[in-house]
């Protein structure tokens, strides 16, 4: 989805989404009309009894202190913390796509994002408005509920925009930044925010840390440190990786905090430190991780969705020559620029071949985990000078 919308908006276009809410979406779920789409879906006689059996007959009751409810029978909903649970809402919520028009849905459970990139905002507003209503149809139809004061609109691209999205008689409010899934996304998709956050997070542990760092061994701060403060850095950085000076240089600064208790160490730069506790920069954690998808893509090994962001070039034999991406050079907007493909394109190129040519994927990891890319492309390590620009 980031990625469509980087796309579009180095074309010129403009980017509209509305970020829906449903009312205990779990909880509401129609087991009568589960049953029936998954006999639609070609589930047979006795796994639909195995299934209705398994929803059925269930009960539940509220404790507050020592006073509890009576029992009450659960007529509706999926059972949550289960496995089963997550997979019958997404079969459940599988049609919606077959009713919409002219926008595009990302949808993640119960998670609906739906967003059009066009090129001004009257032809996205007017996409957004068709398909929100055939979605409420569609919400109403499935005794779903979705909740207006939760949701929330946001345009990307510039220019005059609507300040709030309005169809018919529900107003939804605009929003300069929303989260998905755990990460924050502002509508410059520069990711300030999401950094700012996940910093902030690393910087409480990091400080409870240095508390009783005293009793532990190197081994044990280390363990700690890997485990509290660098794993906050390590979800979704294809989404993030590639931010300004600023929010990387506020994430150095976490690690080197965190080098520095863990090695006791507070002498020496920050490169040194690198050095020493024979590490890589997050930013460069972040890039081994892009080239790690790279090499499955390449080699068969990632989820179908890859083939939908990176594309090789046509009659390509050799899967590790150089430009074999069929990336489109970007505008000079930063997103082309910070584009998935462009970037993972450019990087691959400057990979040593030896690398390149692994046998598998776990020697790949092995030789690019000691790879320190020295010619990094991308604006995070570029010199940036006022007035000037990178150079």
């Amino acid at each position: 989805m980031i990625e469509t919308w980087k796309e579009s908006l180095n074309k010129g276009n403009k980017v509209g989404v509305l970020f829906m809410d449903l009312s205990k979406a779990f909880d509401t779920l129609d087991h009568n009309l589960l049953i029936s789409k998954l006999n639609a879906y070609g589930f047979n006689l006795n796994s639909l009894g195995m299934i209705r059996n398994y929803l059925s007959n269930r009960f539940q009751c509220t404790k507050v202190g020592n006073t509890k409810s009576s029992w009450r029978k659960i007529k509706t909903g999926v059972p949550q913390g289960s496995i089963l649970g997550p997979l019958f809402f997404n079969i459940f919520i599988n049609d919606i796509f077959l009713f919409l028009e002219t926008s595009n849905l990302c949808n993640y459970a119960d998670d609906n994002t739906l967003y059009s990139c066009e090129k001004n905002f009257d032809i996205v507003n007017e996409q957004l408005k068709t398909d929100f209503k055939t979605l409420q149809v569609w919400y109403q139809d499935n005794y779903l509920i979705l909740n207006p004061d939760k949701c929330h609109y946001m345009t990307l691209g510039g220019g005059q925009a609507y300040e709030n999205f309005t169809c018919e008689d529900t107003i939804i409010e605009k929003s300069q930044e929303e989260k998905i899934l755990g990460v924050l996304i502002d509508d410059k998709l520069s990711f300030k925010a999401h950094i700012a956050n996940i910093c902030n997070k690393a910087n409480q542990k990091l400080n409870a840390l240095f508390r009783v760092s005293n009793s532990m061994t190197v081994n044990q701060r280390n363990l700690l440190v890997n485990s509290f403060i660098n794993s906050n850095f390590n979800y979704c950085p294809l989404i993030w990786m590639f931010c300004d000076h600023g929010s990387n240089n506020k994430i150095n600064r976490i690690q080197e905090r965190a080098m520095r208790l863990t090695l006791n160490n507070y002498d020496v730069s920050f490169k040194e430190l690198l050095a020493l506790s024979n590490e890589p920069s997050t930013h460069q954690r972040c890039i081994n991780f892009l080239m790690i998808e790279v090499y499955k893509f390449l080699n068969g090994l990632s989820p179908p969705i890859m083939s939908e962001i990176l594309f090789l070039r046509q009659n390509v034999y050799n899967l590790r020559t150089f430009n074999i991406f069929a990336s489109d050079i970007p505008n000079s907007n930063r997103y082309g620029l910070n584009s998935l493909p462009y970037r993972a394109s450019q990087l691959w190129n400057i990979l040593p071949t030896y690398i390149k040519n692994s046998p598998s994927l776990s020697c790949f990891k092995a030789r690019i985990k000691k790879n320190i890319c020295m010619n990094c492309p991308c604006l995070t390590c570029r010199t940036y000078i006022p007035s000037l620009g990178y150079i």
